[in-house]
């Protein structure tokens, strides 16, 4: 999975596998930080 970020005027647009999607600076962050949980999640069940 690629995931690009783009900041104009305040707000950020992702480009995840070929789809946009824009969000605010603090949504951007927010699923920044589900993300993470998600992995380190993954990680504790796998390991």
């Amino acid at each position: 999975m690629a995931v690009y970020a783009n900041e104009t005027n305040g707000s950020i647009t992702l480009t995840e596998d070929g789809r946009h999607r824009t969000l605010t600076l603090e949504d951007a962050q927010e699923l920044l930080e589900e993300r993470n949980e998600a992995v380190e999640a993954a990680k504790e069940q796998a390991g």
